[in-house]
């Protein structure tokens, strides 16, 4: 009968948090017979990652193969934890994968005070979330139609925890007295 083996041989780590890490294994068929199995990898539950993948690997007897199997993170998934890559036969090789946490500022606009006549502040609302686990200073920015920077805040946010994103709420300005009633700017 076949006989699958599996060793991890090289794991992409450190990585960052929405990245995606490769798992190289050596799968090896100790047995006579060839076969097909599904090679697997998956994180353990106590991970700060959950990862899932695998591959169909066909070996004759006494052969082996390299396989590329992948861990992919989100935002969130910071921490170093083990995952595991198993045979269709039982084997399996346990190791570990590094995520280090990163910032990402996501902005949206909530509303506006438009419309505003020639002279009036156009008063612009966000919400800055950071969907990543580092804490961060970023600068959040209103800009015209043309690109030009009309008004500039610095949001520092923690990074996020097991509820979720942390937001802040921002309110930007943009003079109008250049702009001429009637003219229609839309900002970004």
């Amino acid at each position: 009968p076949a006989n699958f083996t599996v060793n991890i041989t090289n794991v992409e780590s450190p990585i960052t948090e929405n990245e995606t890490a490769d798992v190289t294994v050596n799968v090896s068929n100790e047995g006579e017979a060839t076969d097909t199995q599904t090679i697997s990898l998956d994180s353990v539950a106590s991970a700060p990652f959950s990862a899932s993948d695998s591959t169909d690997v066909q070996l004759a007897g006494g052969d082996n193969q390299t396989e590329t199997l992948e861990v992919e993170t989100e935002y969130g998934e910071a921490g170093t934890g083990d995952f595991e890559v198993s045979t269709g036969n039982g084997s399996e090789d346990t190791d570990s994968l590094t995520v280090d946490p990163t910032s990402f500022f996501n902005v949206s606009i909530d509303n506006t005070n438009s419309p505003v006549i020639q002279g009036e502040d156009l008063i612009v609302n966000v919400t800055v979330d950071n969907e990543g686990s580092a804490q961060a200073t970023q600068d959040v920015t209103l800009s015209n139609t043309d690109g030009t920077v009309v008004d500039t805040r610095a949001v520092s946010l923690s990074g996020t925890s097991s509820s979720g994103s942390v937001n802040s709420s921002v309110q930007l300005k943009f003079d109008t007295a250049g702009i001429l009633n009637g003219q229609t700017n839309n900002v970004s």
